[in-house]
Parts: structure tokens; C-alpha cells; sequence
């Protein structure tokens, strides 16, 4: 099931957030603070621009979440680009229909939202060849690629 985040699933998305972090690991590059993190969350919650959904199993456990923004993504252009900030399923899960629901339920908001089209990155450098695929079957196509230096 995909739900909308609410402010009492804090700790749980901070559990989350962690595990990403630890498996994440070099690729997730930048530093961590919960408090931060639960600000943002928060923030994310009320403002319409921004989608912050989670993945929940049939024990009523959650165990994914997508985070994404929907604004105009260049300068010179209206045109609205939804982004994902992260998307996130616990390891055990990946490969089954709740990561497919969580992107299928992105689609349905950038779609509501008037975007002119949807980007997903694979930036955690998890499983770029298999997350890629999946991308791919579900209609994306690769776009250009990131590169960063460590200040």
C-alpha cells in the first residue's frame, strides 16, 4: 500500500533515512542530521510542490518512501520537471511490487501536477544496472549523467 507521509511517521522515515545512509554509504556523500531531516520532512508534508509518499506492507510496516518536488527546473523555462529527491526501499523488498507502486504513484502525482515531464536519478549509486532497467520498462530513458568534487 502507498500512503501520504504524515508528521507522526518521523522516526520511521529517520530509520529509513539511516539505513539509506549506512547502504548507501560513500554515495550518499553529504553529511546526516535526524533533526534536519525531520524539519525538512515536515516542511515537505505541507507544501503542495513537494510529494513525500511511503510504501507500507501487509503487516502495516513501512518499508519504502519516495520523496520528490514538482517546479519549474530550469531559469528561463515554466515548464514544471518533477524530481525525485530519493526513493528508498528497504532491501529485502526491492524487486517486488511495492517499489513499482511507489513509482507508479509518483507518475500519477507529476501527471496532477501538470509536470512536463518526470526524472528519476539512480544517485545513491545502488544497483544502477538493474534500477536502470526497471526504469526503462516503465517508460523513462537515460538523460545525461553527474559527476562531483569533494570540497
Amino acid at each position: 500500500m502507498i500512503r501520504n507521509a504524515t508528521p507522526l511517521d518521523a522516526l520511521r522515515v529517520l530509520s529509513l533515512a539511516e539505513a539509506y545512509v549506512n547502504e548507501a554509504g560513500e554515495y550518499a556523500g553529504l553529511s546526516y542530521d535526524s533533526e534536519l531531516a525531520i524539519g525538512n520532512m515536515l516542511s515537505a508534508i505541507q507544501d503542495d510542490r513537494h510529494l513525500f509518499i511511503l510504501s507500507v506492507n501487509t503487516k502495516g510496516e513501512v518499508i519504502g518512501m519516495l520523496w520528490a518536488v514538482c517546479v519549474a527546473a530550469l531559469p528561463w523555462s515554466p515548464s514544471k520537471v518533477a524530481m525525485d529527491q530519493i526513493v528508498y526501499l528497504l532491501p529485502e523488498y526491492r524487486g517486488t511490487r511495492y517499489g513499482l507502486e511507489l513509482l507508479l504513484s509518483y507518475d500519477r502525482w507529476a501527471e496532477e501536477n501538470d509536470a512536463a515531464e518526470i526524472r528519476l536519478s539512480i544517485a545513491s549509486g545502488l544497483h544502477e544496472n538493474k534500477t536502470g532497467k526497471l526504469y526503462e520498462k516503465l517508460g523513462y530513458s537515460y538523460l545525461g549523467s553527474q559527476y562531483r568534487r569533494k570540497l
